[in-house]
């Protein structure tokens, strides 16, 4: 995610794709670590990623909700409703599920 820049004007966070290394390398302006041990769940590998100063072309842009035309013009393709509202639902409904599952493993746990 990140800020979508369309002839200087910013069109708020959007969904992009880039490889974020070059020969086993990071590229310049991504930093990588991991995030260390929690209090649960060590079992995923979770990790954070910083982008300072990085540059993508249009083709990087994940296009489902809104695209860059020929003419340099953005497009919105679902009116009225901002890219980033869409994606950040899919997101909400995958923090719901874990939270469900949580509450059924201490439900089972309990018992």
């Amino acid at each position: 995610m990140a800020d979508l820049l369309v002839n200087g004007e910013s069109k708020g966070p959007h969904a992009f794709i880039m490889d974020f290394r070059n020969n086993g390398e990071l590229v310049a302006g991504v930093t990588t670590e991991d995030m260390g041990k929690k209090t649960v769940g060590n079992d995923l590998d979770n990790a954070w990623i910083s982008f300072d100063n990085v540059s993508l072309p249009k083709s990087s842009l994940l296009s489902k909700f809104a695209e860059i035309d020929a003419n340099n013009a953005y497009v919105a393709k679902v009116q009225g409703v901002r890219p980033f509202d869409m994606i950040g639902q899919r997101l909400y409904t995958g923090r719901v599920a874990v939270g469900q599952a949580a509450l059924a493993y201490r439900r089972e746990l309990y018992r």
